[in-house]
């Protein structure tokens, strides 16, 4: 198993697997509460948008003007996906675990992937057939659906691979037996991005989210009784994060 960093070792030392029912820290609290008011802001202001744009686009005569009015509308549509994702972070789903197939998550995955992603997504299984972990499967996809667009987010010029392996975590032999989903892409993290920040909602250096895509993967994790975190992230090495999810 790669060495994890000592920043990374401590965010997760410091984070509960699983927390306590009814307890909720502060700083998360206020988080929570600022994306639900930012939510129904902006959703309001994309709402009107939308309506005009559509409007304003009945009336448009010529072919440029329109194409105008569809980016326009390509542009709210972006927006509202990012809202959703404020919406699932304030008010994640109820997790229901139970024993799923790892490999039929991961094909979900392949599927919905668009295919200038999909080409760029290489899956890499050591596990035997069948293998199974704890979890609630449309969460499941959703956190690692969010590490895999952070990678290819974060290598979109270079066009590189973005790789998803599976494994079994053998690093302590008296530990619980847990499967590793570690997705790593090549470069380090940008020089504005610091390790202690990256699963803080809102923390991000591009220009088209928010941060709340790793933020929500981590906070699906502990929901799972499992961890996520920041492996490694070198020029030489590439970035990797590792999700572990425990085995039934």
């Amino acid at each position: 198993m790669t060495s994890m960093s000592k920043t990374s070792r401590q965010i997760a030392q410091n984070r509960p697997a699983v927390r306590r029912r009814g307890e909720r820290p502060a700083q998360e609290t206020s988080y929570e509460e600022f994306a639900q008011v930012l939510r129904h802001r902006i959703g309001s202001l994309v709402s009107g948008i939308e309506g005009y744009t559509e409007l304003l686009m009945t009336s448009l005569a010529t072919p440029e003007d329109r194409e105008s009015g569809i980016r326009i509308l390509e542009g709210t549509r972006r927006i509202e996906a990012v809202l959703e994702d404020l919406d699932l972070y304030h008010s994640p789903p109820p997790v229901v675990l139970r024993a799923v197939v790892l490999t039929d998550v991961l094909l979900q995955i392949q599927r919905i992937l668009p295919d200038s992603d999909a080409c760029r997504v290489r899956f890499d299984v050591a596990l035997p057939d069948g293998q199974r972990v704890m979890a609630d499967p449309k969460a499941l996809r959703q956190a690692v659906m969010a590490l895999v667009t952070n990678a290819l987010e974060a290598t979109h010029h270079e066009g590189s691979t973005v790789t998803v392996s599976l494994a079994r975590e053998t690093s302590a032999a008296s530990a619980p037996p847990s499967i590793e989903i570690r997705v790593h892409n090549e470069g380090a993290l940008s020089h504005n991005t610091s390790p202690d920040l990256i699963f803080e909602p809102f923390h991000t250096t591009k220009a088209w989210n928010l941060g709340v895509g790793l933020p929500l993967a981590e906070q699906i994790a502990r929901l799972h009784k499992g961890a996520l975190v920041l492996e490694s992230s070198s020029e030489t090495n590439g970035t990797t994060f590792t999700l572990t999810l425990p085995v039934p």
